[in-house]
């Protein structure tokens, strides 16, 4: 046994009375013998029921045979909890042996074991398996009945990108949150749609019955091809299988230190075990992908690394990118065997038996064990994401980085340490993607992680404009272990000790008990008690550093203050402040005018309009959304500039109609592209309510506009405010005809009158401005991490700009019809 593990041990040994302990040990240092001897110590000396739980079967099977050679009485529980052999249950029932398992045998509906004291080996990947009793996930390919009708339903509140990009079937990054009142109103047509959609005894089924009486405690967050219904955090203490243990015992390579466990479990208080270790073991050379070299250079590194290879792992954050990678892999080194998350449930043997192969893997940055010559070889794309859409609507949609920045760090940390597993373990480690290299690059960021780590990542930033020669060379030092190597190796041993270990987040800890509080207070449905803590943690928040994560817990004041003013009128007056407050602070201003002019909110007659500051803040925020959408590095931007000019230029009224509903989102309008009967063809809606909508005519290239064009053109105003739901009473409504027609019929000039006029090449123009400033845009903030900036920087754009959305409609009253075109007869 190494000295850290004995210092680990006794540390814990002060903290056995404790209900909640978590041990932090890096990746192949021991922590699993360390997890394995508390755990048999407390079944000899309590005779308890010891489950030790781990992310997958594989590593089920692979601590069982660890704890048989350390001589260790242990018994493996996998498949239906109805396979069970008896004799085995009878004997983990009697803590004559330890149960191993997967976190999903303990975290179900009804468990079968029923321990007294819990290990949660790897307890940062629990998180998905702890919420899946709580959490009903609906997919447009698994469950595409309850999908289409649940969608349809929440439509009006969905914006227009999401909107077309789940009408059309087309991919798209944004995740929406369905304002909390409209939960509460459709609660009911909710209850209707999934207890008629959902296949009994499906996981979703068990799911929702677990959260059909508590809705209003739950949100939901929308996306493309999924709806995600679910608490903030996880109600374990509800649960007698986990919550009434007499011990939670959560084990971790890395735990970070802004209360993100107590947040993910549902548990406080919790007490830690710090790492005595400084750093990570083994080592990683660090590569970085998609730099400034060409793609050329970067195709020729990855056929480089992967000759050198025998075994590679590839993490990624979808099954859609993991699709890409392995067209890739197979294009560059055809014949290597490929395999994916489904192929080593079991065992990593079709991995790690294989004489040359690829494992790429879909959000999988933990629970995956390849040390040493198994596999030396390890690429990361993208921004470790979570397949949460809470999360993904915190960081892109609300602009909550800060509080997030250790969660993401410590799952690139987790990444990193698949294959590089213990003392003298080394292996090469690529990364690509412009969000993750823009991530581990920021000073900022990169004081999350341990100085070795630090260190790694440090000295591939300084490789980046190396020469391609020069880096396969590096490359064949490293897995050589050579004297060229052992240079760098010795420069990287000073860089680690030169690095201070993070500090942490003091701010982020001490508010994370209050959070899981209030997160028990709203499931039990005290909202006095729920309010009070909301409170207090808004009130903690720092606005310069943490404006966002502030706006997101005054918007859960707002929730517990709504629901608490069903009895209590007084509460009506904290949650019209707290949508005023949160709105003030947030990147998604959109977000709270929605709740707080809503009819179900029920204080639509309080909430204060949006002001000029705010009006500028929610079209700021949509624009960096935008460009977040099409990457602030990369070809995606100039590809999707260039095909909206394409469309202005067309005539066809189907190319136009999407052209200027894109051209909304350019300008950080919210845009939608209307096919029913009688609509008008696009609509803008700008941040105080007001409308823009379109007529094409687009096709009438040498006519002139007749009775009929003008009349129904004229006719959409009492269509918005009849038919359209998103429609707010008071708000100005602007109806535009597009065309090159120089003349109109003259009987229709009671219509001309309130109409006003665009030329396609009007269209082209404005679309070509907005681009400009986009482009401007993205090449001044250049770091999308930065958020506070790159807002601020796009509100300083904004309010100089001719084509500011208020601006723009303001100056319509130049652009009239009956001004423009000439009135004839036949």
């Amino acid at each position: 046994m190494w000295s850290h593990q004995a210092d680990t041990l006794r540390e814990f040994h002060k903290l056995r009375e404790e209900p909640d302990v978590a041990i932090e040990l890096p990746t192949g240092s021991g922590k699993t013998l360390i997890a394995l001897l508390i755990a048999e110590w407390t079944r000899r000396t309590e005779n308890a029921r010891v489950l030790y739980l781990c992310p997958d079967n594989a590593l089920v099977n692979q601590v069982t045979n660890k704890a048989a050679e350390y001589g260790i009485s242990a018994v493996a529980f996998t498949g239906s909890h109805r396979q069970y052999g008896q004799a085995d249950v009878s004997a983990f029932n009697s803590g004559s042996v330890i149960g191993v398992s997967n976190y999903w045998t303990l975290f179900n509906s009804n468990p079968r074991l029923r321990p007294s004291h819990v290990v949660l080996d790897d307890a940062h990947a629990a998180g998905q398996a702890i919420v899946s009793i709580w959490h009903v996930e609906l997919s447009r390919h698994e469950t595409p009945l309850a999908f289409e009708a649940l969608s349809t339903l929440l439509e009006p509140w969905l914006g227009s990108t999401l909107l077309h990009a789940i009408r059309e079937g087309e991919p798209s990054s944004v995740v929406e949150l369905i304002p909390p009142p409209v939960v509460i109103e459709k609660a009911e047509n909710i209850a209707e749609i999934l207890d008629a959609n959902l296949e009994q005894y499906s996981t979703p089924h068990f799911s929702w019955s677990e959260i059909r009486n508590n809705l209003s405690s739950c949100n939901i967050y929308v996306s493309a091809t999924r709806i995600s219904i679910r608490p903030l955090m996880p109600p374990t203490h509800t649960t007698p299988a986990f919550g009434e243990a007499k011990q939670r015992l959560y084990v971790s390579a890395t735990l970070g230190g802004g209360g993100d466990l107590e947040r993910t479990i549902g548990r406080t208080p919790i007490k830690y075990v710090r790492s005595p270790l400084r750093g990570s073991v083994g080592r990683r050379f660090v590569m970085f992908g998609d730099t400034a070299s060409d793609d050329r250079e970067n195709r020729q590194l990855f056929e480089a690394i992967l000759r050198n290879s025998a075994r590679a792992v590839f993490l990624t954050a979808s099954e859609r990118e993991a699709d890409e990678i392995a067209s890739q892999v197979e294009e560059a080194a055809a014949g290597r065997t490929i395999l994916r998350n489904s192929d080593i449930r079991a065992s990593y043997d079709p991995f790690t038996k294989a004489d040359r192969a690829a494992l790429i893997l879909a959000n999988r940055y933990d629970g995956v064990d390849l040390p040493h010559d198994t596999c030396r070889t390890l690429f990361m794309y993208g921004l470790p994401w979570s397949l949460d859409l809470q999360e993904r609507f915190l960081w892109s949609s609300l602009g909550v980085r800060a509080a997030l920045w250790p969660r993401m760090a410590t799952r690139i940390s987790q990444g990193l340490g698949r294959t590089a597993r213990g003392f003298g373990d080394f292996t090469v480690a690529m990364l690509s993607g412009a969000d993750l290299l823009d991530f581990v690059s920021s000073s900022d960021h990169l004081e999350q992680f341990n100085p070795v780590l630090a260190a790694e990542i440090g000295f591939a930033s300084q490789q980046i404009d190396a020469p391609l020669p020069q880096k396969i060379q590096m490359l064949q030092s490293f897995l050589a272990q050579d004297a060229q190597w052992w240079e760098a190796e010795q420069y990287l041993n000073r860089q680690a000790q030169d690095i201070h270990p993070p500090e942490l987040d003091v701010a982020l800890l001490g508010l994370a008990p209050r959070e899981v509080e209030f997160a028990r207070a709203l499931w039990d449905q005290d909202y006095v008690r729920a309010v009070r803590f909301a409170k207090e943690i808004a009130d903690a928040l720092d606005e310069d550093g943490f404006s966002g994560y502030k706006s997101w817990w005054y918007l859960q004041l707002f929730i517990a203050a709504n629901l608490a003013s069903a009895s209590d009128s007084d509460y009506a007056q904290t949650a019209l402040d707290a949508i005023n407050t949160g709105r003030r602070l947030t990147v998604n201003g959109s977000l709270f005018s929605a709740i707080g002019h809503s009819r179900e909110s029920g204080v639509e007659d309080l909430a204060s309009s949006p002001s000029e500051e705010e009006g500028l803040n929610v079209v700021a925020g949509r624009i960096l959304a935008h460009i977040e959408r099409l990457g602030f590095t990369g070809a995606k931007f100039e590809r999707s500039a260039a095909e909206l000019q394409a469309r202005t230029r067309k005539t066809l009224a189907k190319e136009v109609h999407v052209a200027l509903r894109d051209l909304g989102l350019w300008l950080g309008i919210d845009a939608w592209y209307e096919d029913r009967k009688a609509a008008p063809d696009t609509i803008w809606q700008l941040a105080n309510g007001d409308l823009i909508a379109f007529e094409a005519k687009t096709e009438k290239t040498n006519q002139k506009l007749s009775f009929d064009d003008l009349r129904q053109a004229a006719g959409h105003e009492e269509w918005i405010r009849g038919n359209w739901q998103p429609f707010e009473e008071g708000a100005a409504i602007k109806i535009i005809v597009v065309s090159d027609s120089t003349e109109y019929d003259k009987a229709a000039v009671s219509f001309a009158e309130g109409l006003h006029h665009w030329r396609t090449v009007d269209v082209g123009d404005l679309a070509g401005s907005a681009i400009n400033q986009l482009r401007t845009l993205r090449n001044k903030i250049g770091n999308s991490q930065d958020v506070k900036r790159g807002h601020r920087v796009c509100v300083e754009t904004l309010q100089s700009s001719a084509i500011e959305p208020s601006t723009l409609f303001c100056q319509l009253e130049s652009s009239k019809l009956s001004e423009s075109l000439t009135p004839t007869t036949e």
